[in-house]
This record gives C-alpha cells, structure tokens and sequence, in this order.
C-alpha cells in the first residue's frame, strides 16, 4: 500500500517508493534490560537511617568553590549532569544516598547525617490515630 491504494510495483520502484515514503518496517520489540523484577526494601522506622542536613546545597557549592571548580567540572568528576549539581546546590534536588556519598568522598564533606531510630513506643504513638479529636492542651502535652 502506498499512500491508501493498493499499487503493484517491480522491486526497484517499490525500493524507491519505499525509501521516498519513509516506509517503516515492522518496529522492533522493546527487551527490557534485566528480566527479574526489582525488589524493594522495606524500610523500618525502627532502625537507622540516613537523612540530608540542612543547608546541604551551600555546604556543596562552598566545598566546590575551595576546590576551585565550577558546576561544570565538579559534575564531570563526579559523572553526573551539570543540571542535577546546579539543583543540589538549589536544593531543588535530594540526591539519593548513593549520589551524597560519591559527593561527601569527592569534597571531603558530610552532607548526610545518621537519623536516630525511634524506639518501640515512639513508634506506636507515630503510627497509631487517634479515636478522638485531641484539645489543644493534649496535643501540648504529647509533644513534650
């Protein structure tokens, strides 16, 4: 079919109709890059986790700045797109745990602090709802 109807050609002129069409042959099946499905962690609130300090990004840009680089190179040592640097610095962008350490190691700074675990207790007043509307002096109360 050429443009809707139905033409008989001889192979040269379907190779050149073809070609001047932009004919498309059958597109090609996506293959995922692995086939065992990810599996994900979960993440109790009862054990330690990592958590970005506050003012991450000017710690960044300043330790960047003592080296002498700009976004540009730091994200060429680092392997990673000028835009994603110029966003940490903004804090417009959380880098995961793996992007912070690379980091941390390059600049020699800390920018992820160990979060306390919450005990047992903390835990279920966190996660348990209230039956009851709380008055302003019980929710008071509970946050000290």
């Amino acid at each position: 079919m050429v443009d809707g109807a139905k033409v008989i050609l001889c192979e040269s002129c379907y190779n050149r109709v073809a070609y001047s069409a932009r004919i498309l042959t059958k597109p090609k099946t996506h293959i995922p890059f692995s086939r065992r499905p990810m599996q994900r962690r979960a993440v109790s609130p009862l054990s330690e986790s990592v958590e970005l300090v506050d003012g991450y990004g000017s710690k960044v840009r300043v330790a960047r700045e003592k080296l002498g680089l700009s976004q540009q190179d730091l994200a060429k040592k680092l392997n990673e797109r000028v835009t994603l640097i110029r966003k940490i610095e903004q804090e417009t962008f959380r880098p995961p745990e793996a992007m912070g350490t690379k980091i941390e190691n390059f600049l020699k700074i800390k920018i992820f602090e160990k979060s306390m675990p919450l005990d047992a207790e903390s835990f279920e007043q966190y996660v348990a709802k209230p039956t009851r509307k709380l008055s302003l002096e019980e929710v008071a109360r509970r946050k000290k």
